[in-house]
């Protein structure tokens, strides 16, 4: 068997659900050699009790360990290890990029706005650990998906930082904006998420062991969901807010759900809120 050069939030190759056994895959070829999580997930595996382990005899992706480029005028050929040399797609440079726990890789993506129809992105983001997203300080580096989907999906990961990028979804009743299930230490940093019409949640980040996540100057506004439109963080974690701002969201699902509008924060050991404002949003 062949797997290679697949697309996913969690997983994007193999994504194992409830294991309860081992799990050996032999492959001719896969993506890679030496499969990470971004590659491939073992999920909701009960206490960590059963293995995925690999024989793989061909990687498909030669991989870079480097920081790499993206620009809305780039060429997924190009090298991608410079401003003059850009990828094209967010994806295909998320898949080249190396994660290393010594020195974190940046992908940094140029001022435009990022979207399928526009110039062929692919959502949802599936981002790894150790990886910083990054765009344009100047506020103008857009990602719009334009699908059911949601934008950004983690899993397993740890040690992300995302910053300097605008979120928006414009298809009518889309899933969400960025979901994270069971990691630690992500930041985001200057963060716009707006004018979004949800099915489910804004962001939804979910972690039983007490992941940490830090929000510097995010702005969450104008947005509607049936469950919470702003940040729900449910899964007993450990949050800092400095500077953020989540104004005019609003839940229009069940009221005997009992869905908070605009923020919701199962606390593990640690809250810091500072200098935040919380407005004009509704149940």
């Amino acid at each position: 068997c062949n797997i290679y050069n697949n697309y996913a939030a969690s997983g994007s190759d193999i994504l194992v659900v409830e294991a309860v056994n081992d799990i050996h895959v032999v492959l001719g070829t896969f993506t890679v050699l030496e499969p990470d999580g971004y590659f491939a997930v073992n999920r909701d595996n009960p206490y960590d009790e059963y293995e995925m382990t690999f024989d793989i005899q061909n990687g498909w992706l030669e991989q870079i360990d480097h920081d790499v480029y993206v620009s809305t005028t780039g060429d997924d050929t190009n090298s991608g290890t410079s401003p003059e040399e850009p990828f094209r797609t967010i994806a295909w440079a998320l898949h080249k990029v190396v994660s290393n726990s010594l020195e974190s890789n940046t992908v940094h993506i140029a001022p435009g706005t990022y979207s399928q129809d526009l110039n062929n992105q692919i959502f949802p983001l599936g981002a790894k650990a150790n990886i910083n997203i990054t765009g344009s300080e100047s506020e103008d580096t857009i990602l719009n998906n334009n699908s059911s989907l949601y934008v950004v999906g983690f899993r397993y990961k740890e040690n992300c930082l995302i910053e300097n990028l605008i979120f928006n979804n414009s298809y009518e009743n889309a899933n969400s904006v960025i979901k994270f299930f069971d990691c630690d230490n992500v930041i985001f940093n200057n963060i716009v998420i707006e004018d979004c019409n949800l099915q489910d949640r804004t962001v939804f980040l979910y972690d039983e062991e007490g992941g940490s996540f830090v929000f510097d100057n995010v702005i969450i506004r104008n947005n509607t969901a049936e469950g919470c439109a702003g940040i729900e963080m449910p899964g007993r974690v450990n949050v800092s807010m400095k500077n953020c701002i989540l104004d005019n969201n609003h839940s229009v699902g069940n009221l005997d759900t009992g869905w908070i509008s605009n923020f919701y924060c199962y606390v593990r050991d640690s809250l810091r809120i500072e200098n935040c404002i919380f407005s004009n949003s509704s149940t």
